[in-house]
């Protein structure tokens, strides 16, 4: 049934902007605001940003910003009070890199064939609801339809998951730059990010198992049938285990002498030279991801020294290093698919080592380019701060890998 709703005095006031192809990231992320600037005046109630996919004949990127204000009257106040001072603010920024038209269009009436929306009754004119932003679709599908949706929305090239993962990757703080700029809605937020790529990483780790890492490794011998001989092929995975993997950390158990925690660390060590590392493993694993969790706070808390006259809160650092450690897990769920992958078509060596030296040299630079843009210091400071925060990283992860092995052993 089509409704058609009366002319009120609304107006569109639409402007098009043409951006300079080296600009438009900057501009993407400078324009949100901007509109929210226009529609705390009076009279402006709702705005739209909308891409144009066709450049201007010189390939200048387009986007066309449509105002909608009350009436004529709220329109003219604001072009004859703030507008110009509101518009110095863009032409400061890009000056002949942007270029700008305006248009007023009059609202004579709204017509819909949509029906209205089921929670507040406004007039559709889309998917969703204008005024409640409830979608139109009924919740009651088909499993079959249901399904559809779910891959569609997976696999689709526009969908903000793989948008994300994209730029996570290849362009280093672009993220947490758009995400403190206002744009937000094109991506996935910043800690259900994290939380979805960890669980995958560990959720990888899990079904990988650990008899293959080097920590697992004991070098023990499957237990023999003759029970006689199973007390000392224990003894020797115990003292494998002792002298090995954990020395090798140069962790002074030794000195530690607790009971609890000698007892636990016996008990660990006969479940691993006995052969049963999943129980171990499951435990390493279950504390690494609250430890990695915890180093968050922690790695921002540095961060604020760091920058102490940035101006950026304590949250602003939360968020550049939750996509940083974002970015690891999907480094090293991509290497560790590249490994396996490699491993059964029986091409490893030199292939891994290539894939593996380029994967922490991108660490190294990605970290290095998110800081110059998140912070937008010069760069010498930008090299300052990112030696003083790859040391402090260096110098945590060690700590954080004896905290990890002391917890799992004190059973917690």
């Amino acid at each position: 049934m089509t409704t058609l709703t009366p002319d009120n005095g609304e107006v569109i006031y639409e402007v098009t902007l043409e951006v300079a192809p080296r600009r438009i990231e900057d501009f993407d992320a400078w324009l949100p605001g901007h509109v929210r600037e226009l529609l705390a005046q009076p009279g402006f109630f709702a705005a739209r940003i909308q891409r144009d996919r066709e450049k201007a004949a010189d390939g200048w990127h387009r986007r066309v910003v449509s105002y909608r204000l009350r009436n004529r009257e709220a329109l003219d106040d604001y072009l004859a009070g703030p507008a110009e001072a509101l518009r110095a603010d863009g032409v400061e920024r890009f000056g002949k890199q942007m270029r700008a038209s305006r248009r007023v269009l009059t609202v004579k009436a709204h017509l819909s064939d949509l029906g209205e929306c089921e929670n507040c009754a406004s007039p559709l004119y889309g998917q969703y609801c204008r005024d409640c932003g409830q979608r139109r679709d009924s919740p009651i599908q088909s499993l079959p339809r249901m399904g559809r949706e779910a891959l569609d929305h997976l696999f689709n090239a526009d969908s903000r998951i793989w948008r994300t993962l994209r730029d996570l990757a290849l362009r280093p703080g672009a993220l947490t730059h758009r995400y403190l700029h206002g744009g937000r809605v094109h991506y996935t937020p910043p800690f259900r990010l994290y939380i979805l790529l960890s669980l995958l990483f560990f959720l990888g780790l899990s079904l990988l198992g650990g008899q293959n890492l080097p920590l697992f490794q004991f070098g023990a011998e499957p237990l023999s049938a003759d029970v006689s001989r199973q007390d000392e092929q224990i003894e020797r995975g115990i003292q494998r285990c002792l002298e090995s993997d954990m020395s090798a950390f140069g962790i002074g158990f030794a000195g530690l002498e607790p009971e609890r925690l000698t007892r636990r660390m016996r008990t660990l060590c006969i479940q691993v030279a006995a052969g049963d590392t999943q129980g171990v493993y499951r435990q390493v694993l279950g504390n690494a991801s609250t430890a990695l969790f915890l180093m968050l706070p922690l790695m921002a808390g540095f961060m604020r020294v760091i920058y102490p006259l940035s101006r950026r809160y304590f949250v602003n650092h939360l968020l550049f290093l939750t996509h940083f450690h974002a970015f690891l897990f999907l480094l090293l769920i991509v290497l560790g698919g590249n490994s396996l992958l490699a491993t059964r078509l029986d091409i490893g060596g030199a292939w891994l080592g290539w894939t593996w030296a380029i994967g922490v040299v991108w660490i190294f630079i990605w970290l290095g380019m998110a800081l110059r843009r998140v912070y937008a210091q010069g760069y010498f400071l930008t090299a300052v701060k990112y030696l003083l925060l790859a040391g402090a990283y260096l110098f945590a992860l060690p700590l954080l890998i004896v905290a990890l092995l002391i917890w799992t052993l004190a059973g917690f």
